[in-house]
């Protein structure tokens, strides 16, 4: 079977839903199949040439600034790339897809959440809009709609019923991070007393303004031997921590560390009290398996798949209220329960792996190549 990527997620910031196409692409790699993957500047050409079940990859480095422009582009190199690929079936890691599909190739999405229908007012406009406008069009295109969550899987069938039949679901993996480092690396982020981590993009979705506030409620003598450290680029919106930080007096107890590379990442969940995922809405929530594969458990929202995925080993909160999300924090000093979520999240952990993932998907893809031929006969 000759398998097409929409690769282009593969040259972003290895967080997210990029960490899911760069983990799950990896280990399709190992899988008897012919790969073609289309990428947007030939970031990982390199690293992919040497695998031998690649046929090609082909590039296009010099893109406009505009979005609508590089979009436009990519569609009319991806009509030229499916036919002299001959690709039997096209999977996008995001629901993407081509405008321009031969009739008898298949087609398989990945959708991670709908956030733009359920929390529109957390995502940038034009990705809002598009979302809103074309996602229904991706479903009816497409031969089989993988679900990362059974929440998202339920609101796919609730939302477009029309689709049901055709949704399975695929839970994401456990990236395996470097082997972490002594506590003493973390020194030169500032962190120097038992923190409290949050990880993710900073965007009004992670709900990281009311964390803060929730923070400032705790009782100052929990919060004064406590740090809360945010891990994560910037995103969009008007989300500024530094100066709601220094509005709410926690210049001392907070960290803002940016981005950061895996043997940090990996370093910072060995070592915290717990992860802080107080999200307004998941589809899956990456960050609450990796801490808890370091047996680190979560504070999470008890909304979309939060409590699926964190299961016994993570602790649920009201998103909504900061009350809610202090009384958690608060909660999470008790040893004894810290020490039970502790056990439970690394058990939990070890049920996703991007192997099982990998292998899910191409049973889904052989399934979708059968489907594909009873649509074209019909």
């Amino acid at each position: 079977m000759r398998i097409g990527i929409d690769g282009r997620l593969l040259e972003k910031l290895v967080s997210g839903i990029p960490r899911y196409a760069q983990a799950i692409t990896a280990e399709l790699l190992k899988k008897p199949g012919e790969f073609s993957i289309l990428t947007a500047h030939g970031v990982y050409e390199s690293i992919y040439k040497s695998t031998p079940n690649i046929t090609a990859i082909h590039a296009h480095r010099q893109w406009p600034k505009s979005q609508i422009l590089r979009e436009l582009l990519f569609q009319a190199h991806t009509a030229r790339w499916l036919q002299k690929s001959k690709i039997d079936l096209i999977w996008s890691p995001n629901h993407r897809l081509p405008v321009l599909i031969p009739k008898e190739v298949a087609r398989v999405i990945t959708i991670h959440d709908l956030a733009w229908h359920f929390v529109p007012e957390t995502m940038k406009p034009l990705n809002r809009v598009r979302d809103q406008v074309f996602v229904r069009q991706l479903i009816k295109r497409s031969d089989i709609v993988v679900a990362v969550s059974e929440s998202t899987a339920h609101a796919i069938s609730d939302v477009f019923p029309e689709g049901r039949e055709r949704i399975r679901i695929v839970y994401e993996g456990v990236t395996q991070l470097p082997r972490p480092q002594d506590p003493s690396a973390l020194a030169p982020l500032g962190i120097n007393q038992p923190y409290l981590l949050a990880v993710g993009t900073i965007e009004p979705r992670k709900n990281y303004e009311r964390l803060l506030t929730a923070f400032s409620k705790v009782d100052r003598s929990i919060r004064g031997r406590t740090q809360l450290v945010f891990v994560g680029a910037d995103g969009w919106g008007s989300v500024d921590l530094p100066s709601l930080v220094k509005s709410l007096g926690l210049e001392s107890d907070v960290i803002l560390v940016g981005h950061v590379d895996d043997h940090t990442l990996a370093t910072l969940y060995e070592n915290a009290l717990s992860l802080m995922m107080p999200s307004l809405y998941e589809g899956f929530g990456l960050p609450i398996i990796e801490a808890m594969s370091f047996g680190t458990p979560v504070l999470t929202s008890d909304n979309s798949s939060m409590p699926e995925i964190a299961g016994p080993g993570g602790l649920l909160i009201n998103p909504h209220s900061s009350d809610s999300i202090a009384e958690g924090i608060k909660t999470l000093f008790d040893t004894e329960l810290l020490q039970a979520l502790s056990d439970q999240a690394r058990v939990r952990a070890k049920y996703f792996t991007w192997e099982r993932t990998a292998t899910q998907l191409w049973d889904i893809f052989h399934e979708a190549r059968e489907l594909a031929a009873v649509r074209i006969r019909g």
